[in-house]
């Protein structure tokens, strides 16, 4: 499959842009439409019903999460040299939206990205990337099959449970990454983008929102342990 999906990403239709829109087009993505949809998130019903269990006196989990996300972000950002061009990509290419025939081998995407104009269809490279990994990573589809159970642990904190060993997977997806010349860490702050932006879009569903919050919490953990020393 992984080799499928990257020979769609290898593919892609691609523009050279300047430096300017290259970092418009990330800004839109990666900044404002997580600032919005996170602003949009606080006014609903749903965040009434959990933030019980993400606010304290003084203190916001998910406020505080945004700020982290950002300074890692910049720091990540700031030490990857880029090329700068845009793609025609799907859009939401996480698993939810692929098929796959082992008789075949013939991977198919469903439900791309729809666009009003031809400057809607071109989006930052990455972008497509950050959503295969938010489900090898980041495990979306247990969040989406109701394959995830929050509890209380040792320390009182709320922790996540998907009860599934991906770390194999992680180590695949990488070395595709390496292959291909992606970043990474880039990839993986990315994804945790990806967490955060989706929050009004499933507020239907407290559980899973309350969910992805702490998914998020837990990879920009990882992001700021494991690889302090690039920063």
């Amino acid at each position: 499959i992984l080799d499928k999906y990257f020979y769609f990403i290898n593919h892609r239709i691609k523009r050279n842009i300047s430096e300017e829109e290259f970092k418009e087009i990330s800004e839109k993505l990666y900044t404002r439409k997580v600032l919005d949809r996170v602003n949009e998130f606080k006014n609903t019903d749903c965040y009434d019903k959990i933030k019980v269990y993400i606010e304290r006196k003084n203190y916001c989990l998910l406020d505080e999460l945004i700020e982290q996300y950002f300074l890692l972000k910049n720091k990540v950002e700031n030490r990857k040299k880029n090329n700068y061009y845009s793609v025609i990509g799907h859009g939401d290419a996480c698993f939810s939206n692929m098929m796959y025939n082992k008789t075949t081998r013939t991977l198919k995407f469903i439900d791309p990205k729809g666009a009003i104009d031809e400057s809607d269809l071109w989006m930052n490279p990455y972008y497509d990337i950050a959503k295969l990994s938010h489900s090898i990573c980041g495990r979306y589809e247990y969040f989406n099959n109701d394959m995830v159970d929050i509890y209380v642990g040792n320390d009182l904190q709320l922790e996540l449970d998907f009860n599934f060993d991906n770390r194999e997977f992680i180590i695949a997806f990488r070395d595709k990454l390496d292959e291909y010349g992606f970043d990474y860490w880039l990839v993986r702050i990315y994804e945790v983008s990806l967490f955060l932006s989706m929050l009004p879009l499933h507020s239907d569903n407290p559980y899973k929102v309350l969910g992805f919050i702490l998914n998020a919490r837990s990879k920009l953990t990882y992001l700021k342990t494991v690889r302090l020393c690039l920063f």
